[in-house]
Formats: C-alpha cells, sequence, structure tokens
C-alpha cells in the first residue's frame, strides 16, 4: 500500500478527484445559496469528476513517460471516456427536457 500513496500519478489523480468534487460543492453551494455537502459526493454535473481523472492521468503520465504507448493507450481511453461522458448527459438531457 506504500507504493500506491506514495505513486506520484496516483496522488495526482486522488488530488484532481477532491478537488474537482469540492468546487462541485463550491458552484452547487453558490447556485442554491446554501451550502451543498451531498455535491461532495454525488457523480454527475459540472465541473465532471470523469473528465478531471482521466485529463489529470493522461497529463501525469505523459509527463512522467513521455510519447510513450501506455501514454496513446491512456489518452485513446480517456477520449472515448469523456466523449462518453458527453453522450451520457446529452441524452440525459434530453430526456429531462421532455
Amino acid at each position: 500500500i506504500y507504493e500506491l500513496v506514495s505513486n506520484k500519478i496516483f496522488l495526482a489523480v486522488i488530488f484532481s478527484l477532491v478537488l474537482v468534487q469540492f468546487l462541485k460543492v463550491l458552484t452547487y453551494s453558490i447556485r442554491f445559496k446554501k451550502i451543498f455537502w451531498r455535491g461532495f459526493l454525488e457523480s454527475g454535473g459540472l465541473p465532471s469528476s470523469h473528465s478531471a481523472i482521466v485529463t489529470c492521468l493522461t497529463v501525469s503520465i505523459y509527463l512522467v513517460q513521455g510519447l510513450s504507448i501506455l501514454f496513446y493507450s491512456v489518452l485513446f481511453f480517456s477520449l472515448i471516456i469523456m466523449y462518453d461522458a458527453m453522450g451520457v448527459r446529452r441524452e440525459t438531457g434530453r430526456q429531462g427536457g421532455s
């Protein structure tokens, strides 16, 4: 477990997740004019934790390994995840607006 918690890439990804979830609490709290702690554990909404995590992972791997096969693999899967997340948000908006 020490190797995991001392891994710079892992720590960067966890930090990005916590930061995005905190920003979600902040934006919801400003929007609804009351503290919205539940937003810290919620999925969905903006800012997107999915996109933040995969972007952080991709950039971290690039900074550590450069243009490697691992970087290209993670980039490919990151693009798929972000594209899929946009599609889910779009479809949810359509169903909610109907």
